[in-house]
């Protein structure tokens, strides 16, 4: 399409995998403190 369309998918994409990426950090983060929180309480 025109450059402005192509503009907006960037951003779009540029979006997604961002938050994408927010949402692997936050699994992995919440994992690794889950797993150091079992580990320090000796659960």
């Amino acid at each position: 399409g025109t450059t402005a369309e192509k503009g907006d998918s960037i951003i779009t994409l540029v979006a997604v995998t961002r938050f994408q990426r927010l949402q692997v950090a936050r699994t992995v983060v919440h994992a690794a403190w889950t797993e150091f929180d079992f580990n320090d309480t000796g659960d």
